[in-house]
């Protein structure tokens, strides 16, 4: 079984679990891991190979340190559940030496708003009401509108 074929049977398992982040999972496999390791055998795969697809990506793309850290992240948790259904000894995606993976550093600077800016920004009736509730939520929590928009009601701790 090669590396596309068992990550098509992965993405298509995560979606089924209802795992909220296989979409994004799928993505990452398409865009970032299949072009480089997807025709290679499950079995032959090795920590080699991955250390090499990660010094492929930091080099001839334009992804950012923390984008590949994430195509790393998917990757080993596709070989780790192939791990776990007996299809490969180990998982190659693990213990890579340091220095492999980039720094996780940020590129860019978010900007936090201003009193004054928080207080347009949730005020304003202009801004729309569901807009000014998540804005309110960012500034009372200090979490980040990301966050913010993952969050479900089994989050909240009344």
């Amino acid at each position: 079984m090669s590396v596309a074929e068992y990550a098509a049977n992965w993405a298509e398992r995560r979606a089924e679990e209802g795992v909220r982040t296989a979409v994004r999972e799928g993505r990452i496999l398409i865009n970032d891991v299949l072009p480089h390791l997807g025709p290679m055998l499950l079995a032959e795969l090795r920590p080699r190979h991955v250390a090499t697809w990660v010094r492929t990506l930091r080099s001839a793309t334009k992804l950012s340190p923390k984008s590949i850290r994430n195509a790393h992240g998917v990757l080993s948790a596709m070989l780790s559940r192939a791990r776990f259904d007996e299809l490969i000894a180990d998982n190659p995606a693990k213990g890579l030496p340091p220095g492999v993976l980039p720094d996780n550093v940020r590129v860019r600077e978010v900007a936090a708003f201003s009193r004054e800016e928080c207080e347009r920004l949730i005020s304003d009736q202009r801004v729309p009401e569901d807009r000014r509730v998540l804005y309110a939520i960012a500034a009372y929590t200090g979490a980040r509108l990301g966050e913010i928009c993952g969050m479900r009601w089994s989050d909240l701790d009344a």
